[in-house]
């Protein structure tokens, strides 16, 4: 949580965990159209080793922006790298090689163009930008994606 966006778990209709991500406009890129676009193409994203943006919708009154998010429930990589922020779990050598794959993969997705789907950067990866699901894949989640020719 931060002054720019904060995070709540939520349920939908169907049952699904999901989480809300609040963020304030002023934290979003001056041109609205161009934010907006950059959305649609987040929630076009569909790739085994991504959080999945489901939808957002944006405030005009308030200045603000809800992103849905699926919910990944084993929290972050970085609590199984340091071991005093988890809770001790020491990850097997198999699982470690096969999270190192899935972001590789992940990361290979975003980058590589495919149909419309311009090629991405993730310009904040980091162990706590990877979110582990129940059977230990690892998803890669945060805001730093941005289109390659914009760096």
């Amino acid at each position: 949580r931060s002054s720019y966006s904060a995070e709540y778990k939520g349920f939908l209709r169907d049952g699904s965990i999901v989480v809300v991500k609040r963020i304030a406009k002023t934290s979003c890129k001056p041109d609205e159209s161009e934010f907006l676009k950059g959305l649609k193409i987040l929630t076009s994203l569909q790739h085994g080793n991504l959080v999945r943006l489901r939808g957002f919708c944006c405030s005009k009154g308030k200045r603000e922006c809800f992103l849905v998010y699926d919910f990944v429930p084993n929290g972050n990589l970085l609590q199984y790298l340091d071991l005093k922020i988890g809770d001790g779990k020491v990850l097997e050598w198999s699982t470690r090689v096969s999270i190192i794959k899935g972001i590789a993969k992940g990361m290979d997705y975003l980058h590589t163009p495919q149909g419309s789907k311009p090629a991405l950067v993730h310009q904040n990866l980091s162990a706590e930008k990877v979110l582990i699901d129940w059977r230990f894949n690892p998803q890669l989640f945060g805001s730093g994606l941005h289109r390659s020719e914009e760096r």
